[in-house]
């Protein structure tokens, strides 16, 4: 296959390739950061036009306990105590 050759289909084939393979959202959204970064530079270089990567959306390979509600970090902060060493103590 050549460069050129390579397109957002391709780029979600390969996704979801991994992703049947067992792989986690954060193991997939690392495999991205590869040719993601590759494709950013080629584009650069002026050797390809347009990279195949951008706005392609990995959040459906989120499992539904892996998202993320900022609400929960809020009520997480606010009901939680950090206790600190006293001068004595160190």
């Amino acid at each position: 296959m050549r460069l050129s050759d390579i397109d957002k289909s391709a780029i979600r084939k390969y996704y979801n390739d991994i992703f049947l393979q067992n792989k986690t959202y954060s193991q997939i959204k690392n495999a991205h950061k590869i040719p993601d970064k590759f494709f950013i530079h080629m584009v650069d270089k002026e050797i390809l036009d347009k990279n195949p990567c951008t706005s392609i959306g990995l959040s459906q390979y989120k499992a539904e306990n892996e998202d993320f509600d900022m609400g929960d970090f809020e009520d997480f902060e606010e009901n939680s105590k950090i206790e600190t060493f006293t001068e004595e103590e160190i």
